[in-house]
């Protein structure tokens, strides 16, 4: 009788009335959807005998009233299949993943575990909300799933934020300026520590310890390069490491010497850790606010998750660099574990300790929610700009090298092969051709030593392959391609020099590796590269520098992507890398609300299917969970 009158007066249904429905409701079991409407719709019809004749116009707005009020108290005693939306965003233009959707939507109701329940048009989407939802307008803005970065360094990253940083040097002159700027503000027995050189940029003439020696005195001096694979020390670093003219480089590295003999202060690959293991480590307070200033940045960007390659400021293997990245992964375990992790972080783990990795995964599974694992990460080779990139052949400006055997291919493929079997997904770093080809190989033994199974494999960059036999290979093996768009704007500087034309072909080859159906997952390298998923987009597509049109044109044009393809890499792609695909990366039923909000100009889905964002598109709201964790003075709470 409540529900035909609230019908008769066309009250509105947040209205909430006495629920004379709900025993029967909640004695139906979790096939929730079609035992409420017919338990309400039975008590509709029975009212209706004590109604009057006329009561039957209201019958079918009544029945709607019933439902929705016995959703309301099944989903706040907990007894329904249905989750019930406690939030509604609405006022927006929505393209959640799906393939099938035929228009963008303008409403995404999300439940209490972040999840999402509906999405689509508002009306559709209220009909899935609890009667005391949560409304929140996007003022038309565009919505997609939050970017998933699969491959970033993050306490590395949060670190240098505040490091010397050398992004900006254009020439010598000006590196040695910013470098004697940076002594005069040193304290007693400390360094100077920056990252973010690049040699190139003013004409390929490698620093020396010569360069900062006269500015620094007595001072140490430690300055990675942008890709991480050197690093410059001056004269007062090399003595406290013990580096000198007779001094040999590890496994895996190399020191570099001027014609005499002596180090010239840089350092390759491995060989970074015998003066980055002296320099002054950061302290767990360090660590902690640079994990909270990583998040915050990543957040800036539109970016709800990454795939954490771990610390590699002390060099790309040893035993204090794994030290280094499990203590970070119990870091950032906590703070999960505390609820306070604003994105979510998926962590590898060095490959040579996959025993450990193992133990623990048993001891404790592979996570959930904000902090996952379950990954282990090894080394191929070094990169293009330091020529320690494995190529089958030498390299076009150096013929004295064809890179850097990091690791031995032997121990690489005893310990895969260890770490496949307790049921680890492995990633490795290769960038050159022959290190990408040597490391298929290996992933090949190790499916047949192992048996099939999905695991995924992934090659970190994958920057220069041999041809499409390479890209056949890696989709025979159902191997994965974790790229970074944005490293192509500087290696395609030096890409032509150190390769020759024939071989720069195939550089970030990302349609050919599309056509071949191998999987791309995107992300930033950061901190290597600048972590901005809008520009790489627009790298992936245009072959150029994004902001503005690049006089020099795109760069091996038939290698750019659909723009869609792009952020499709950017989304479900890394979601399908870490194994989530089932709750990131779309914006599904089930999925986290995991999304980000951008002044992208789309009116339709074509628009977005065509170009989803122009020149000038930002980032204007992160969302983890349905919550605000970015840009959240924007959001307008509308009372309706």
């Amino acid at each position: 009788r409540t529900h035909l009158f609230l019908a008769k007066q066309r009250v509105s249904h947040r209205y909430r009335p006495r629920i004379t429905i709900s025993p029967i409701a909640m004695g139906v079991g979790r096939n929730a959807d079609c035992f409420l409407l017919a338990g309400a719709t039975f008590c509709v019809m029975f009212a209706v005998l004590f109604s009057g004749k006329y009561a039957a116009v209201y019958i079918p707005s009544a029945v709607l009233s019933a439902y929705q009020q016995a959703k309301s108290v099944c989903a706040i005693v907990g007894i329904c299949g249905t989750r019930l939306a406690t939030i509604v965003y609405m006022d927006a233009k929505i393209w959640t993943g799906d393939p099938l959707q035929t228009d963008l939507f303008e409403a995404l109701g999300v439940d209490r575990e972040g999840r999402v329940v509906a999405a689509g048009n508002l009306k559709k989407v209220l009909r899935y909300a609890a009667v005391d939802a949560t409304h929140v307008g996007l003022q038309g803005h565009l919505v997609t799933p939050g970017f998933i970065d699969a491959h970033v360094h993050l306490l590395l990253g949060g670190l240098s934020l505040t490091s010397l940083d050398l992004r900006p040097v254009g020439s010598p002159a000006e590196f040695v300026k910013v470098v004697e700027d940076a002594a005069k503000n040193v304290p007693q027995h400390g360094w100077i520590l920056g990252n973010g050189w690049d040699h190139e940029i003013w004409g390929g003439e490698m620093p020396t310890r010569n360069w900062v020696d006269r500015v620094t005195g007595d001072i140490p001096v430690w300055l990675t390069r942008v890709d991480g694979h050197l690093g410059l020390a001056n004269s007062a670093a090399l003595a406290l490491a013990g580096v000198a003219a007779h001094t040999n480089p590890p496994a895996g590295g190399a020191i570099l010497r001027d014609a005499q003999g002596h180090p010239t202060g840089v350092l390759k690959d491995s060989a970074m850790g015998m003066v980055a293991s002296i320099a002054p480590q950061p302290s767990e307070v360090d660590r902690l606010d640079a994990l909270q200033r990583a998040c915050h940045h990543l957040l800036s960007n539109g970016i709800t998750s990454v795939h954490d390659m771990g610390d590699i400021s002390l060099g790309l293997k040893g035993i204090a660099s794994d030290e280094r990245i499990w203590k970070d992964f119990h870091l950032v375990r906590q703070v999960a574990a505390r609820g306070e992790l604003p994105i979510r972080v998926h962590t590898y783990l060095p490959l040579a300790t996959w025993s450990d990795a193992a133990e623990f995964v048993r001891e404790h599974g592979k996570g959930e929610g904000h902090h996952t694992w379950g990954g282990m990460k090894a080394f191929m080779d070094g990169s293009l700009g330091s020529r320690t990139a494995l190529f089958h052949d030498v390299y076009a400006d150096d013929n004295t090298t064809a890179g850097l055997q990091v690791e031995d291919p032997d121990w690489m493929l005893e310990n895969i092969r260890h770490a496949d079997q307790a049921g680890l997904q492995v990633a490795v770093h290769a960038i050159g051709d022959r290190a990408v080809d040597d490391l298929l190989d290996i992933y090949a033994q190790v499916q047949r030593d192992n048996g099939h199974r999905d695991r995924r494999f992934r090659i970190e960059h994958a920057q220069h392959i041999a041809g499409q036999a390479t890209a056949r290979q890696m989709a025979a093996i159902g191997a994965l391609a974790s790229v970074q768009p944005m490293h192509l704007v500087s290696d395609r500087h030096v890409a032509p020099a150190r390769l020759g034309q024939r071989r720069a072909r195939w550089s970030y080859a990302f349609k050919t590796l599309l056509d071949a159906k191998v999987t791309l997952a995107m992300g930033s390298d950061w901190t290597v590269a600048p972590v901005n998923p809008l520009d790489a987009i627009f790298v992936a597509e245009q072959r150029a520098a994004p902001g503005t049109a690049d006089p020099r044109g795109a760069w091996v044009a038939e290698e750019g992507i659909h723009a869609m393809s792009a952020l499709v890499g950017f989304t479900q792609g890394s979601a399908f890398a870490a194994f989530r695909e089932q709750e990131l990366g779309t914006l599904k039923q089930g999925a986290y609300a995991d999304f980000v909000v951008t002044n992208g100009n789309a009116s339709r889905l074509s628009d977005v299917l065509s170009n989803p964002w122009e020149a000038d598109t930002r980032v204007l709201m992160t969302f983890v969970g349905g919550e605000c964790r970015w840009g959240c003075e924007v959001p307008k709470t509308l009372h309706i």
